[in-house]
């Protein structure tokens, strides 16, 4: 602060001084100094401060003195004269006499008799301006310019005697050290010497940051000035808030150099970050700091020459290594690398690595052009600047350096080939050989081929020969005598198999036997087939007689089996149409099983019977006595069939249907007009037990009895003393329910009769409207009416819904309260229901299983607040709204579904029935039924002499040895049917039970039973061979003679001849060229190798190895062999295994892992390894190891290393901390921390360092100066007092800390310090009063109309009347209220109004309803309920998932339901159809027959693929095709019949079925003979009905003229049908009966007459847009909705029509029963 300022001002502060102004009357007229310029110098005298001028603008100034300040302060005027206004201080009058507005006692004019001051001064002595308006009094009242404050008083003192009438006006200066001044004090009466002093604010370190070296502090009187250095500015110049502050260097330009400019940021080298007084500069990488101070900047750094980040100069670009040199760039650097070396990396990480020729295109040079590589000459190997080349067999290296490569060598210039000739190829050579030599497709030589080798004679034996062979056959082959092969000879021309025919085959022949023969697989003739002892389970269940061709079976009770041949097959008993009582009803059903069948009874029948017996008998439902309430005497029972009648008393009604029909009480209060109610409402109707009673309400009395009991009116005026007619007071007029009275003058009505006159009946009352008035002797009272309260005269209506338990609101939020005038509605919810009436009415739990008795259904109820629960029978499970029937076979367990396909389950209504599989048998009954395994070996034998083993649905045969495991039992094995029983020598085989007999050729012999035929030694003859013998040698079969010399014998048997040796292929061995017999003996000509005596002896090997070149160099060894000679050669050589010399041999090729992980290169008798990095290999032979790095090369993990470890193939390095080394390989290197964690310094700066980090923090941060990051610094507890005077505490907080104040002060939100807080000029809170300043507060001065309450002016309230209803009123202007209306309502008006009812609902920002709910607004309120399809409490509703709950959708159990929002989705599973309400099995058979229609019956399965098997008169072949037998006369299993024709017509079809009405049996053989059956009123096999000439086509019911039972589809409507059109029958056309012969309906899948949508077809709206009433949503509401008439009167519209129930998935199961029966028997039309 400059102290040259011109003005001097003192502050208010908190030190008060006294300064005294006297006015003196005394005769020698003291005068009043003041040291201001625009005053009179004399003033100057008295060393008065100077002070400003002012108005004080609420002054009341009057010319004798009256008057004064608003709120009690003196008042002066322009020159500092206080006006008189205590009366305390006496009286001082007079005139004014110069008429200046001053009184004489006061004026400075001598002429006026003043204190003779001095004339046309301005003599202020203190400006007391605003002191109202500011402050609110005058009391430390400040001026103009906030400097001083000045109190005025008024006292007497007279140190001298005299009298002085004196102001005291008390001023401040501010505090201490901020303005420039200080108060001292001099309470003396004539010192004028109280001053505010100069004080040195340059005594605070903080003064112009004085701690800062930079910044210096000069105090001026008054004031300071503040020298700032560089990194700082002056701030708030020239005023009382100098200060130096400090410059932002980094983003402002300072002292010449512009913010960009600073670390040169402009070029990106850094960032710079501020610090106070200067910054520090974070460098980029590639740039270091230079300079210092505010010369610091970023420079670029020569990382060819200089050591970064780590980095030596020579190991940039690897230059240490060679394979490269550096250049120098701005931030980074490039390199230049030499051949053999590219670049890698990038930044500070950019070198020279070498070029991996092998495996990359480099120098124009494709991988696959190194060495050749893509014509497989070679491989290549990588080297460190290059690569080297490992040619394969037949290729040598060719060039160098970049250019090396692989070259073939031309083998055929060392003529390998031998007799042949050579041809050089890619690394070898082929030789092409003259006939009968063969040489290997590549390589080796010509040599002689041995024919043999490709066993050119088959099944015989062959033996080579110079140039050709010759074939030994095997019996049954012959072959030519030179050359050829054995063929087979053809053994049918002897036609072998007798009645059979013969197929010959290799070696042997077949016999193809008519049907009930059979012979052995090879050789044999046919012989008749027991075909009960081959399969004894071929008759299932029956018994089997074998029979010459076929056999018979004999079936048990439920089975039957053809005439001949076939099987027992289970009989459909449920084909009878009264089996199971369905003649009594349709509902009940017959299920057929295994050898029997099972009735499924339906409602009002019961099962009676046993087995074939079994049946469905009526229930005689009245023979229980609750029956239609006859118990209770509500009616009575008629029995039906099926069912039964309710006859109901008087008073009682029918109720219910079916089952659930009774006599329940009839309501007869339902009717308006009972007990007189149509006349008053008043009487009350209360219903009972058959009957009613009336209560008669006044005015009405009882008439009548039993139902004809009534309320009629009473006539009051027939009683005389009726208004007091006797006493003459008025006159009587009935009327209905009661009487009015007509007064006399002077008589009032008091409600009851006539009286004098009242106050209450004459109007001279006060009583409120809602109140009663009631007459007293001398005066009368007030009684508020009910439902309202007060005084009588006032009354307010009772807010009754105010209380919780209001209709019944603590019972359930669905149940609202309305309140009205003088009483309230209530508006009960679904399970409540209103009881009682006016200030009694409330919502009540309504008794649902009272109400509405059999509700539950097969389940009993049990009554809940608002609802109730249903406890269901077995079978059956509660939906929420009653009992439904569980589906059990839904479950996979039930009746052991799951243990087989063949276990089958019905639902039935409360429980289900098992069809148990073959292999399976029922167990438990009721909800415990199932099909449990039957254990076949716990009865009887079936595997014997075998061992059974029980398996689930079935069971195993463990047979012993002679028998095997066929159709459930262990059959004999025919060991004669394997060709290899009793060995080659077999002659015949005779199949014996477990065993069999061999019959065995000349020479062999077999045991009596079993065994195998072997050899006879015929050498134990001595006669053998005759008398030329000289040994003789048993064989296999025969024997072998050895003659004496010049004899021979037969190879086998025979006996001894003269020998033509030459004529023996072996003589002279196998080296014989040529052979001349000579007597006695032979002369050989011998092969090359060979050698032989010039008489008799054979061609004997010559020694090739007594000649020392043989095998070549002395790097062999030779020993001889026949006919030739093997060389053993030396390691890395190798020879042929016969003849030939030692050749190098190519290890690498033989062997291409030889050298492990590296590469191998052939070499003469050795080979080399190049190996990878990290591995060695000897100079020659031996593999790649691994090379221990870290101890051959000390230092090899460099400087930050803590350790070496060597690894296979490379080693790993330990770094120490701020260090890292690749995983394998390579040295330890500095950590980037702060390019690796940005974060790694929180909140400040990351400069990375060798091994380590620094982190530079912002202010209120520190971090060590190593590593560690930047943690907050505690202001607070380091800096005592930080927060000053005023604060509560000291809070630190992250990079700063935070002052809790006092009240009456305030700091910064973060840093700063407390001040005192002017609450008056943050706003006006006093307002519309005024504020005054105070130390830590303020106090309110307010007008009239309010008062100073709570730290402001509140108005006076208007709201005692309580204006606003529903809502608080609140106080607005003066005079006005507003309304803060209760939830629900609003004001009608912006002020005084009322409260209103809010329509919530019309406004959503209000109720906050979800979008899957409807709002319902209510008086004061509103209700949020979930739509259809969601759930919660309105406000949040979430989507129910249908499809979780079964019972919460509808669709099939053969469809996938997807849950929707609000909704769901029915789509039927693969292999159904429909829409997915109703899914029906897709008949693949019907709709995409994939089977053979002439070979194949195609088998529908439900929701699964179609099988395909073969059709009667087929059978799978081998390949598995169905092959037909059919038409050739002889009939075979699979076939009812074979006419030998396949014509149709004739009784047995072109399929070899029996044709409807015909019967066919075989008398003679195989041959069928058929004839017409049907009509003669026998039921045939092959018929299911015959009722002779009644049999028809055109009655319901009969059997047709077919012999079949009715069927759906046959034309005419048999029971349980509701329709059949015959052939017209379709499940696609409208309207149209369907093929389950029921109408359309509503869910079949095809939009019908009266349907909007049926969504299975796919047309009208989406499947999921429209309801099961096939309607679109709006047409109705909920799944029933749109159907009218509704068909079955349950309340939904999707049944079909005669289909009786309400379950489409009932009608479905129906439907697919139905379908199962048309298809049975479609067959037959």
């Amino acid at each position: 602060m400059r102290g040259r300022r011109s003005s001097w001002r003192v502050s208010c502060g908190v030190v008060t001084k006294a300064l005294f102004l006297s006015a003196l009357f005394t005769a020698w007229g003291g005068e009043v100094a003041h040291a201001y310029p625009n005053y009179h110098p004399n003033y100057a005298t008295y060393g008065l401060p100077a002070w400003v001028e002012g108005t004080c603008t609420n002054c009341h100034v009057s010319i004798d003195g009256g008057g004064g300040c608003t709120g009690g302060a003196p008042c002066f005027n322009n020159f500092g004269r206080q006006y008189r206004q205590f009366a305390s201080w006496g009286s001082i009058s007079g005139s004014d006499a110069d008429g200046d507005g001053i009184s004489n006692a006061f004026d400075d004019t001598a002429d006026e008799g003043g204190p003779g001051f001095p004339q046309g001064a301005n003599e202020v002595a203190c400006d007391m301006l605003a002191c109202a308006n500011a402050y609110g009094s005058f009391v430390n009242c400040a001026d103009a310019n906030n400097f001083i404050r000045c109190s005025a008083t008024r006292g007497s003192i007279s140190p001298s005697g005299v009298v002085r009438y004196y102001f005291t006006f008390a001023f401040q200066c501010q505090s201490s050290g901020h303005w420039g001044y200080s108060p001292t004090i001099d309470m003396s009466d004539e010192d004028w010497g109280d001053r505010c002093y100069n004080t040195n604010e340059c005594g605070s370190a903080t003064a112009c940051l004085q701690n800062y070296a930079a910044n210096s502090c000069t105090n001026q009187n008054p004031g300071f000035d503040c020298s700032c250095g560089t990194g700082f500015s002056l701030v708030n110049n020239e005023t009382i808030n100098e200060n130096c502050a400090d410059v932002n260097e980094c983003n402002t330009t300072h002292a010449g150099v512009t913010a960009g400019q600073r670390c040169n940021q402009h070029l990106s080298y850094g960032t710079c970050s501020n610090t106070v007084g200067a910054y520090s500069c974070s460098c980029n990488t590639g740039y270091v700091t230079s300079g210092s101070g505010h010369s610091l900047t970023c420079s670029d750094v020569n990382e060819c020459s200089t050591t970064y980040n780590g980095v030596s100069p020579s190991a940039r670009c690897n230059n240490n290594l060679g394979y490269g040199t550096c250049s120098n760039t701005t931030g980074g650097y490039s390199c230049a690398c030499n051949t053999g070396y590219v670049t890698s990396g990038s930044g500070q990480t950019l070198t020279c690595t070498d070029v991996n020729e092998c495996s990359t295109t480099y120098g124009g040079v494709t991988a696959g052009q190194r060495c050749n590589q893509h014509l497989s000459y070679g491989t290549c190997s990588n080297t460190t600047g290059g690569y080297s080349c490992s040619c394969g067999a037949g290729y040598v290296t060719s060039g160098s350096g970049q250019t090396l490569t692989c070259i073939d060598v031309n083998e055929c210039l060392s003529s390998p080939c031998g007799v042949g000739s050579c041809s050089n190829t890619a690394g070898s050579y082929t030789c092409s050989c003259p006939s009968g030599y063969s040489a290997p497709g590549s390589g080796g030589t010509c040599t002689d081929v041995n024919e043999c080798l490709s066993a050119p004679c088959g099944v015989g034996s062959c033996s080579n020969t110079a140039g050709s062979y010759t074939c030994s056959c095997p019996s049954g082959y012959s072959a030519p005598g030179s050359g050829g092969t054995c063929t087979d000879v053809n053994e049918c021309l002897s036609s072998p198999c007798g009645v059979g025919s013969c197929s010959n085959s290799a070696g042997t022949y077949s016999c193809t036997c008519p049907s009930g023969y059979t012979a052995p697989a090879n050789g044999g003739t046919c012989s008749d087939v027991n075909e009960c002892a081959e399969n004894p389970m071929i008759c299932g269940v029956g018994s089997c007689s074998n029979t010459a061709g076929s056999y018979t079976c004999s079936c048990p009770a439920g089975y039957s089996a053809p005439g001949s041949g076939g099987t027992c097959s289970d009989i459909n008993e449920c084909a009878t149409a009264s089996r199971c009582g369905r003649d009594l009803s349709m509902s009940n059903t017959c299920t057929n099983t295994t050898g029997g069948y099972t009735c499924g009874c339906a409602t009002g029948f019961v099962p009676s019977g046993s087995g074939l017996s079994a049946t469905c008998i009526d229930v005689n439902e009245c023979a229980t006595p609750t029956t239609c309430g006859a118990n209770a005497g509500a009616g009575s029972c008629t029995n039906t069939t099926g069912g039964y009648a309710c006859s109901c008393a008087a008073g009682y009604m029918t109720q219910g249907s079916g089952q659930t029909l009774t006599c329940v009480d009839t309501n007869e209060c339902a009717t308006a007009s009972r007990c007189g109610r149509d006349l008053s409402m008043a009487n009350v109707c209360t219903n009972a037990s058959g009957g009613y009673s009336c209560t008669c309400a006044s005015g009405f009395q009882a008439s009548g009895s039993g139902f004809s009991a009534t309320c009629v009116d009473t006539n009051e005026c027939s009683t005389a003393t009726t208004c007091n007619a006797n006493l003459g007071y008025g006159s009587c007029t009935n009327t209905v329910g009661g009487y009015t009275c007509s007064c006399a003058m002077g008589y009032g009505f008091d409600g009851t009769t006539c009286v004098v006159e009242n106050e209450c009946t004459t109007g001279m009352n006060n009583c409120s409207v809602n109140a009663t008035c009631t007459d007293t002797p001398s005066s009368f009272t007030c009684t508020c009416n009910p439902g309202y309260t007060g005084n009588g005269v006032t009354c307010t209506d009772v807010n009754e819904c105010a209380a919780a338990t209001a209709c019944g609101r603590n019972l359930s939020v669905s149940n609202t309260c309305t309140n009205s005038a003088g009483g309230y509605t209530c508006m009960c919810g679904s399970g409540y229901q209103a009881s009682g009436s006016g200030l009694s009415a409330t919502c009540v739990d309504v008794n649902e299983c009272t109400n509405t008795p059999g509700i539950c259904g097969s389940g009993t109820c049990s009554n809940t607040s608002g609802a109730y629960t249903c406890a269901c029978s077995a079978g059956y499970t509660f939906n929420g709204t009653t009992c439904v029937n569980v589906n059990e076979c839904a479950t996979a367990t039930t009746c052991g579904q799951n243990l087989s396909a063949l276990n089958t389950c019905t639902d039935t209504v409360g429980g289900f029935v098992c069809g148990c599989g073959a292999g399976f048998q029922s167990q438990g009954s009721g909800l415990s039924a199932t099909c449990v395994d039957v254990n076949e070996c716990s009865s009887g034998s079936p595997c014997a002499p075998g061992t059974c083993n029980n398996t689930v649905g079935s069971y195993t045969c463990s047979c012993p040895s002679g028998f095997t495991a066929m159709g459930g039992a262990c059959v004999d094995v025919n060991e004669c049917a394997t060709a290899s029983t009793c060995g080659s020598a077999r002659t015949g085989c005779t199949n014996t039970a477990g065993s069999y007999v061999c019959a065995c050729a000349a020479g062999y012999m077999a045991p009596a039973s079993g065994g195998t035929c072997t050899d006879v030694n015929e050498c134990a003859t001595a006669s053998t061979c005759g008398s030329a013998r000289t040994g003789c040698t048993n064989t296999a079969g025969s024997y072998q003679c050895m003659c004496a010399a010049g004899y021979t014998a037969p190879a086998s048997g025979g006996t001894c001849s003269d020998v033509d040796e030459c004529a023996t292929a072996s003589t002279c061995g196998s080296a014989r060229t040529g052979c001349t017999n000579t007597a006695g003996s032979y002369q050989c000509a011998c092969a090359s190798g060979y050698t032989a005596p010039a008489s008799g002896g054979t061609c004997a090997d010559v020694n090739e190895c007594s000649t020392a070149s043989t095998c070549g160099a002395a790097r062999a060894t030779c020993t001889n062999t026949a006919g030739s000679y093997v060389c053993t050669c030396d390691p890395g050589y190798r020879a042929p295994a016969s003849g030939g010399t030692c050749a190098d041999v190519n290890e690498c090729a033989e062997s291409p892992t030889v050298c492990s992980n590296g590469t191998c290169a052939n070499t003469t008798g050795s080979y080399t390894c190049t190996c990878p990095s990290g591995y060695r290999a000897p100079a020659s032979g031996g593999t790649c190891s691994d090379v221990d790095e870290c101890a051959e090369t000390a230092g090899l993990c460099g400087a930050g290393s803590s350790g070496c470890t060597n690894t296979v193939g490379s080693y790993a390095c330990s770094c120490a901390s701020g260090y890292r080394a690749p995983a394998s390989g390579g040295a330890c290197a500095d950590v980037n921390e702060c390019a690796e964690n940005p974060t790694v310094c929180s909140n400040g700066t990351c400069a990375n360092q060798v091994g380590s980090y620094r982190c530079t923090c912002p202010a209120g941060y520190r971090a060590p100066t190593n590593g560690g990051t930047c943690v907050n610094v505690d202001e607070c507890a380091e800096t005592s007092g930080l927060c000053g005077a005023g604060a509560q505490a000291c809070t630190d907080t992250p990079g700063t800390y935070t002052c809790t104040c006092r009240d009456g002060y305030d700091a910064p939100a973060s840093g700063g310090t407390c001040t005192d807080i002017d609450e008056c000029s943050l706003g006006s809170p006093c307002e519309p009063g005024t504020c005054a300043n105070s130390v830590g507060s303020y106090t309110c001065t307010c007008p009239r109309g309010y008062v100073a309450e709570d730290g402001g002016c509140r108005d006076v309230n208007e709201c005692i009347p309580l204006p606003c209803g529903e809502g608080t009123c609140v106080e607005a202007d003066p005079g006005d209220y507003d309304c803060l209306c209760n939830e629900g309502y609003e004001k009608d008006a912006p002020l005084n109004g009322t409260c209103i009812d809010v329509d919530e609902c019309s406004r959503p920002e209000l109720s906050q309803c979800a979008a899957d709910s409807t709002c319902a607004n209510s008086v004061g309120g509103f209700t949020c309920t979930c739509n259809p399809g969601y759930a919660g409490d309105g406000r949040t509703c979430e989507d129910i998932d249908e499809c979780a709950d079964v019972t919460l959708n509808e669709c099939s159990p053969n469809a996938a339901c997807t849950n929707e929002p609000g909704s769901y989705s029915c789509e039927c599973m693969t292999g159904f159809e429909g829409s997915g309400v109703d899914c029906r099995d897709i008949d693949e058979c019907a709709t995409a027959n994939p089977c053979d229609r002439r070979a194949e019956r195609c088998i529908n399965l439900v929701g699964m693929p179609p099988v395909c098997e073969c059709a009667p008169g087929f059978s799978l072949d081998d390949e598995g095709e169905c092959q037909s037998s059919c038409g050739n006369g002889e009939r075979v299993r699979g076939e009812e019949c074979d006419d030998g024709n396949l014509d149709d017509g004739d009784g047995c079809s072109a399929l070899c079925e029996v044709e409807d009405g015909w019967s066919c049996w075989e008398p003679d053989g195989p041959v069928s003979s058929c004839a017409e059956t049907c009509g003669d009123g026998v039921i045939h096999p092959n018929e299911e009905c015959d009722a002779g000439e009644a049999n028809s086509d055109e009655l319901a019911n009969a059997c047709r003229t077919r012999c079949v039972a009715a069927f759906c589809g046959d034309g005419v409507i048999d029971d349980g049908e509701a329709c059949d059109d015959g052939d017209e029958n379709s499940d696609r056309s409208a309207g149209a009966c369907r093929t389950t012969c029921v109408a359309a309906y509503c869910g079949d899948g095809v939009i019908d007459d009266g349907e909007s949508c049926d969504p299975a077809t796919g047309e009208g709206t989406a499947a999921d847009a429209c309801t099961t009433g096939c309607t679109p949503p709006d047409a109705g509401v909920g799944p029933d909705a749109g159907i009218t008439p509704e068909p079955d009167g349950d309340g939904c519209g999707c049944s079909a029509p005669g289909a009786g129930g309400d379950s489409t998935g009932a009608l479905a199961l129906l439907g697919l029963a139905i379908a199962a029966v048309f298809v049975r028997r479609s067959r037959r039309r």
